[in-house]
């Protein structure tokens, strides 16, 4: 199997996945990406065995991957499904013959930080879903983007109503500051909740057309 993760740029990794100990197959640097495909065995936990052993309870596997994208200029999201299983029980060599097949076919996700275009913060995505879903059919909302700055603060951006609403996204992910054109107008952690109530009492500030609804 060597040959192949050198051809495509993979190393191995051991991660612990609920009761898996598995394999991953990574692409290292400065934008780390990693395979869907994995090798996984039970924990010492589940199986009771002193080790993991190869032919007993190991599984190739891969993940089903979407790709969503997020706001109007090029972000997106992957997301994950499954996993699908395709060997039980198998033996090393049937192992390594499988993954090095599926290496070639299956797609990559992103799992280092600062990868462009791709949030570092899920808290950023469920509340672009969550503004999206409340004002999908609002024409007065519009342009919502995302922006990361030098220090890894990420920014999710929208205008309604001719006024500007920021997210800031802490690069620690503990911190979320609320701006209104430019001005601070709270700081909170980063519930999606919390943050969705904010808005409203904000646009509700704000009203505009009394006719919308908030």
């Amino acid at each position: 199997m060597r040959p192949v993760l050198e051809e495509l740029g993979f190393e191995c990794r051991l991660l612990t996945r609920r009761q898996y100990e598995c394999i991953t197959f990574v692409r290292p640097g400065a934008e780390e990406w990693s395979s869907a495909v994995e090798i996984r065995f039970l924990c010492q936990e589940v199986s009771g065995a002193d080790e993991a052993s190869w032919g007993t309870d190991t599984q190739v596997t891969s993940w089903d991957v979407h790709v969503q994208e997020i706001g109007n200029d090029g972000w997106a999201t992957w997301n994950c499904e499954g996993p699908n299983i395709w060997g039980v029980d198998v033996s090393m060599r049937d192992a390594m013959l499988i993954a090095s097949e599926m290496l070639r076919t299956e797609p990559l996700i992103p799992t280092g930080r600062n990868v462009p275009r791709v949030p570092n913060s899920y808290p950023l995505v469920e509340l672009w879903r969550a503004i999206r879903n409340r004002y999908e059919y609002d024409e007065e909302v519009s342009a919502i983007g995302l922006a990361r700055d030098d220090d890894g603060n990420e920014t999710l951006s929208f205008t309604d109503d001719g006024r500007v609403y920021d997210f800031v996204f802490s690069s620690d992910g503990k911190e979320v500051m609320f701006l209104i054109d430019g001005e601070e107008n709270a700081r909170c952690k980063t519930y999606v909740r919390d943050l969705m109530g904010q808005l409203s009492s904000a646009i509700a500030r704000y009203p505009g057309d009394p006719y919308r609804m908030r």
